[in-house]
């Protein structure tokens, strides 16, 4: 699997941290100890969702954390993101839970373990020791199976979607500030722009023409259902003040 201890050495620089540790971080695409070349795992999204179950079920002594997925970049997709298709992307992956005083929180960024959610980077293929540009999808929680109903699949599709319909290169750089304030208060999101989001990744996922109509039919509307709950979710936690200790378990 390509295991490697994560030292977090960047955080020594800012805080004394007395043990030695950090997270044990699988690098599932490279190919030597230096991290030098990579190699793409898998055109199968299917395939991909059930591998990445499969890899947190390999050590159930240690907790999931985070996923970094990265994508050969095809430089196709038209519109530039509105920050609203970059909050519905992160419902989709991220982690929007109740914290500890029963408040309704999206933890990857009201934690401040995110610097960004999409960034371009260049991986050199050993295949011909050119470097090939790959968008890396850095937001998403991994979770044990059954922590959620859903698994990755329709996570993985939808952002194979909103990779080909968006254009990354030129609006890759999401409003991180504006992401960060609805992180830690969660607001419903508008009707039209769930709408505007699903029409996009449809338009995404048509023009890459890898997937069958039907399998694109069918994540749709999974993606939209989870979506949908997620809104009543944030519905319901609006102008409540308490809540019980049920509440606070994830989704």
């Amino acid at each position: 699997l390509g295991g490697y201890l994560d030292h977090q050495i960047r955080l020594r620089r800012y805080r004394p941290v007395p043990w030695v540790g950090g997270y044990l971080e699988y690098s599932l695409v490279r190919l030597d100890y230096l991290r030098k070349f990579s190699m793409p795992l898998s055109k199968d999204p299917g395939f991909l969702a059930r591998y990445l179950e499969e890899v947190v079920a390999f050590n159930r002594d240690i907790a999931p954390h985070s996923l970094h997925l990265n994508l050969e970049d095809p430089g196709a997709g038209k519109e530039c993101p509105t920050l609203d298709d970059y909050l519905c992307l992160l419902l989709l992956g991220g982690d929007l839970r109740r914290s500890e005083d029963g408040r309704l929180r999206e933890h990857r960024f009201a934690d401040n373990e995110l610097r960004g959610m999409v960034q371009q980077r260049n991986h050199l293929s050993p295949s011909d020791n050119h470097q090939r540009r790959v968008t890396e999808f850095a937001f998403l929680r991994l979770w044990n199976r059954g922590q959620r109903h859903y698994g990755y699949l329709p996570v993985i599709m939808a952002i194979k979607g909103f990779q080909w319909a968006f254009d990354i290169r030129r609006c890759c750089r999401e409003p991180l500030g504006a992401m960060l304030h609805w992180a830690h208060r969660p607001r419903p999101l508008p009707e039209t722009a769930i709408t505007r989001f699903l029409q996009q990744l449809e338009a995404g996922l048509l023009r890459e023409g890898a997937h069958d109509r039907n399998l694109i039919r069918t994540q749709l509307t999974q993606i939209r259902s989870i979506l949908l709950e997620y809104q009543a979710l944030l519905q319901t936690s609006r102008g409540t003040g308490s809540h019980t200790a049920a509440d606070c378990d994830r989704i």
